[in-house]
């Protein structure tokens, strides 16, 4: 049974690792492309005036 238990945890544990890298990964990538944004924006809108 504490086999078992262990096995449960050691599962968790991963679940939990799992996701925690995902909502890093995924909160990195949006940050970066807000900032993309934010920096493209200004240029595309400098473009539509000189035209």
């Amino acid at each position: 049974t504490l086999y078992k238990l262990i096995q449960f945890v050691e599962s968790v544990f991963w679940r939990l690792f799992y996701v925690c890298c995902y909502f890093c990964f995924s909160s990195i990538h949006y940050g970066f492309s807000f900032v993309w944004i934010l920096f493209e924006l200004p240029k595309k809108e400098i473009r539509i005036s000189q035209l």
